[in-house]
């Protein structure tokens, strides 16, 4: 069909969430469950001088890391065309430069005239280069900036930005920044990078440094890959929606034309609860536990009493040709023109949890009351 436009929702890497503020906050993350406790606990101490000079939503978050015999300016802000991160040398030179334009699209035209939108990705520029890594561009510079010793500071920025600027309400302008750091991972050497940790903003993992709220198109050597929920839809969890006009939860009438309906799922954030560190014959394991918590899958459809006295009957009689003759004499009127119906929602909640491990590598690890030289044994450590 030619001239018609399809408008992509969402393209590239799914972020679920946006989690909230470490533990040294003194008020809650907006989202994860009461009592989870993601704070920065773990990080290292800080070898660089820091100095932030504003942190609220107003004002932005601005300051400055020394060491190394350096120094990076950085500052990020939110306003109405969206959020901009900077990161500047010492003399004013722009190292990496970060945007995001909410409700932007792009246009393109398919070989059979159809128009696709799809959202502008966030803008990503190191060195003045234009990052583009999904097509090959950029990859020279992000190399050059992670050689050099403003490079380190940007790595020792987005490990600590999370305990210097704490706060739910700096989520997103902790963002811009931490994303130089997760742009630059895969090119520090490995000496240089730090071992498995956990905080509200970031992970770091075997696949490497991860923001948690890496924005939906935005591709980088290492992106966050959170499983998809494999959404269930279980008509007998909500006893098959009693009353409602048509068959079970979805099904209608004249081949579905009529009450029709279809199931919605609203999917909470997937929030990084819990990482252990496990020794298994002087290797280290890392586990993740991951919460989805709660996915409310709900379906509206149109009840009358009517409705509700032909379901109550079908389900006393057997097999179901009979209960179809018996019962369908007790819709007392078509259901659209009774006056008693109305629009009801049935809906149920699934607790869902996913996992990932990885082997660290051998670290000479040990556990009590076992000998190293035992061929197989293991803690939590």
């Amino acid at each position: 069909m030619k001239g018609r436009t399809i408008r992509v929702i969402a393209l590239g890497i799914s972020i679920l969430g946006a989690l909230g503020a470490g533990a040294q906050d003194d008020h809650h993350a907006a989202g994860p469950p009461p009592g989870l406790n993601l704070g920065t606990a773990g990080l290292e101490v800080s070898w660089a001088s820091w100095s932030v000079k504003t942190a609220s939503p107003e004002q932005g978050l601005r300051g400055r890391l020394r060491g190394l015999g350096t120094a990076i300016l950085f500052e990020s802000q939110r306003s109405e065309d969206g959020l901009r991160a900077v990161i500047r040398g010492p003399l004013g030179e722009v190292f990496y430069e970060y945007q995001e334009v909410p409700e932007h699209h792009r246009e393109i035209l398919l070989a059979d005239g159809t128009h696709l939108e799809i959202p502008e990705p966030p803008k990503l520029v190191v060195l003045g280069v234009p990052i583009d890594l999904a097509a090959g561009e950029g990859n020279a510079s992000l190399r050059t900036l992670a050689a050099r010793p403003e490079g380190l500071l940007i790595r020792q920025l987005g490990l600590e930005l999370v305990a210097k600027a704490s706060g739910e309400d700096l989520v997103e302008e902790r963002r811009g920044l931490e994303l130089a750091t997760q742009a630059l991972w895969p090119y520090f050497e490995t000496t240089e990078r730090s071992r498995p940790r956990l905080t509200s903003d970031y992970e770091i993992n075997a696949v490497g440094y991860l923001v948690h709220t890496q924005p939906e198109g935005l591709v980088l050597g290492n992106n966050r890959v959170v499983p998809q929920l494999a959404l269930r839809h279980d008509d007998s969890r909500v006893n098959s929606c009693l009353g409602r006009c048509g068959e079970g939860c979805t099904g209608g009438f004249g081949g579905d034309f009529i009450y029709h309906s279809d199931w919605y799922d609203v999917t909470s954030p997937t929030y990084p609860a819990h990482q252990q560190v496990r020794c298994v014959s002087g290797e280290d394991w890392i586990d993740t536990w991951y919460a989805v918590s709660p996915v409310t899958h709900s379906v509206t459809g149109w009840w009358t009493p009517g409705c509700q006295l032909h379901d109550n009957c079908q389900r006393s009689i057997w097999p179901d040709w009979l209960a179809a003759v018996t019962c369908l004499p007790l819709v007392p009127v078509v259901p659209i023109l009774d006056s008693l119906g109305e629009h009801r929602t049935w809906s149920y909640t699934d607790y869902n949890w996913q996992i990932t491990s990885y082997n660290a590598g051998y670290s000479g690890c040990t556990c009590p009351g076992h000998s190293p030289y035992e061929e197989q044994y293991e803690c939590v450590q």
